[in-house]
């Protein structure tokens, strides 16, 4: 919940409070008193498994740095460099053993790796007998694929579960803010009568201003032929 929103939400929690505490009673008023107080506890939940997906988001993202880094410098590295040579009559060979840049996306990184072990995979002996690497290298280096393309997927099922939640508390915020001018629409009899609670009300659903300065307004750079 951003900071807009929670402004809102607080005005909406103070619109309960005054309701209650002031005691305002009536058929008109208790149905949206209500759905105000649900919207609230669901906004309550939501923004708790928004706190958590954005942390998991935090921790998918070290997770698969740390995946790539691996990856990287402990298979792909040594099969690119002895690979063009043990390897040269390989279809696809010269570009299967093209180490992705560091910088490569999460996209493209796996589908270079399993480029690379589909044509070590046809004769993985050359690399155990004449290179000196060890037996299980190719299935390390699958799982190491594997571990990554796990760790993306997770991530990316966050991220949507993140946008989720996100819309769903907006339209929560967004209704609750209609609620309030309701109610205030409904209040004005009571509040025309009653100058102290028209002023306590005013105070509960309206939202301050931003404190702060205001930003800059940048200035248009002129033309060449302006002066």
């Amino acid at each position: 919940m951003n900071a807009r929103q929670e402004r809102k939400r607080r005005s909406m929690r103070r619109s309960v409070n005054v309701m209650r505490t002031r005691d305002v009673k009536g058929p008109q008023f208790e149905p949206l008193i209500r759905d105000l107080e649900k919207t609230l506890e669901r906004l309550t939940v939501l923004t708790s498994e928004q706190g958590s997906a954005s942390k998991r988001r935090t921790g998918c993202a070290d997770v698969i740095d740390r995946l790539r880094r691996e990856m990287r410098e402990l298979h792909m590295f040594r099969i690119s460099r002895r690979g063009p040579s043990l390897m040269k009559w390989a279809p696809d060979a010269a570009r299967a053993f093209n180490l992705p840049h560091q910088t490569a996306g999460n996209a493209t990184l796996p589908v270079s790796a399993r480029a690379m072990v589909k044509v070590v995979a046809l004769k993985p002996t050359l690399f155990t007998k004449d290179a000196g690497f060890p037996k299980g290298f190719l299935a390390e280096f699958r799982a190491a694929i594997k571990e990554l393309e796990h760790a993306i997927a997770e991530a990316k099922e966050n991220t949507r579960r993140l946008s989720r939640l996100t819309a769903e508390i907006e339209k929560l915020i967004t209704h609750g803010r209609a609620l309030q001018r309701m109610l205030d629409g409904l209040l004005r009899p009571l509040l025309h009568a009653d100058p102290a609670f028209a002023a306590i009300w005013r105070e509960a659903w309206l939202i301050p201003a931003r404190l702060g300065r205001p930003k800059k307004k940048k200035k248009k750079k002129k033309d060449d032929d302006e002066e």
